[in-house]
């Protein structure tokens, strides 16, 4: 029972009325325990809108890198640390301008090791990008305000990306090298060095067959999982992006796939795409028929995009019937979608409903 209602009840049993003696006296005693159970025991009456974790936003950026959008998120106890890799001049930057965000990630571990807060996520410095999921606006803003911290907190590490394409569940093989038939490098130009660039990260540890997360190296971790790796071991991996002979793309490209293991010792790490974004950002779709029905639909209307952008750069005026029908032909998806996400949105709202819907993950 609420406070406020226990008080209305004490003040209405305090009437003169003898005989309801006891049960004012009953009613004062209970708030008394309420008060003294809530003050030796917050941890059970507190949660995260009260006590909310800390959380440092590192971010992976350029000088023409545009930041104003990380410094109006909405999350309480957010400190935002920009790192501008081809700045030495700049207050947080790499060693060496090598190796893309990964330099820039394993230079933050290292320097705040001892200074960590709750929860460190790492993203790129731009907002919108493919990176991040359709469901999510291809905002990184927009998954950030809505991520599950209590989440974060429970499974220690969560790859900010749920989208399987071109990742999960078994996209690294550490077997291939240059000349096995199945290399592609025109999809995975970093799968040939994988074996070699594991066994250099991670000395001593059993290179796995397989190495499968969604990409692209944008997570959020706690400090506990942090500081159970020694802090030498993030030196050793930044020695090995200047040293190695391999080109920035390469080298963060392969850090995409490594990320899982440094943190959860895992060599896949694919949680069911729907029941993330349900647990992670409280977006049910009812199942995976209704997500994947959700995911067609959002390509349609990527198409339908592409279309609008090819006419438009093609620059012919006669075209321009074509283009109000794309546009409303667009309109008409969006609204759609939107709509449809809106429902997953009120279905996530319910703690029972996630756990129903994405309780296994």
């Amino acid at each position: 029972m609420p406070l406020e209602e226990l008080d209305y009840m004490r003040r209405k049993l305090l009437r003169p009325r003898l005989n309801l003696f006891p049960l004012c006296l009953f009613a004062v005693l209970s708030i008394s325990l309420i008060l003294k159970f809530r003050k030796h025991n917050s941890s059970l009456w507190s949660n995260l809108s009260a006590h909310p974790p800390s959380v440092q936003l590192v971010l992976a950026a350029t000088r023409g890198t545009e930041l104003g959008w990380a410094r109006q998120l909405k999350v309480r106890n957010l400190e935002v640390t920009p790192y501008i890799a081809d700045d030495p001049s700049a207050p947080y930057h790499p060693p060496e301008n090598k190796g893309n965000e990964a330099m820039v990630y394993l230079t933050h571990l290292y320097a705040f090791y001892d200074k960590l807060p709750d929860i460190s996520i790492f993203a790129h410095g731009d907002d919108r990008s493919w990176h991040v999921d359709s469901a999510l606006e291809s905002s990184t803003a927009y998954a950030i305000e809505h991520l599950d911290l209590n989440e974060i907190l429970q499974r220690q590490y969560v790859n900010l990306r749920v989208s399987w394409e071109n990742a999960c569940p078994n996209w690294i093989n550490t077997s291939v090298t240059g000349s096995s038939p199945q290399y592609k490098p025109h999809l995975k130009a970093e799968e040939q060095f994988m074996k070699q660039a594991f066994l250099e990260n991670f000395p001593g540890d059993p290179v796995p067959q397989i190495l499968s997360q969604p990409c692209c190296s944008q997570f959020a971790v706690t400090k506990e999982v942090i500081r159970s790796i020694p802090r030498s071991q993030f030196q050793l991996q930044i020695n090995w992006l200047r040293a190695v002979g391999l080109g920035s793309e390469i080298s963060g490209r392969v850090w995409e796939h490594l990320w899982q293991w440094m943190f959860l010792k895992k060599a896949i790490d694919c949680p069911v795409e729907y029941k993330a974004l349900c647990r992670y950002y409280h977006i049910c779709f009812e199942g995976e028929q209704d997500w994947g029905n959700w995911k067609e639909h959002d390509a349609s209307m990527d198409h339908l995009i592409k279309q609008k952008e090819a006419i438009l750069e093609g620059g012919n005026p006669l075209r321009n019937a074509d283009l109000k029908k794309l546009d409303q032909q667009i309109k008409e998806y969006n609204d759609h979608l939107e709509l449809w996400k809106q429902k997953a949105i009120e279905r996530g709202k319910s703690e029972k409903k996630r756990i129903e819907i994405a309780g296994d993950l």
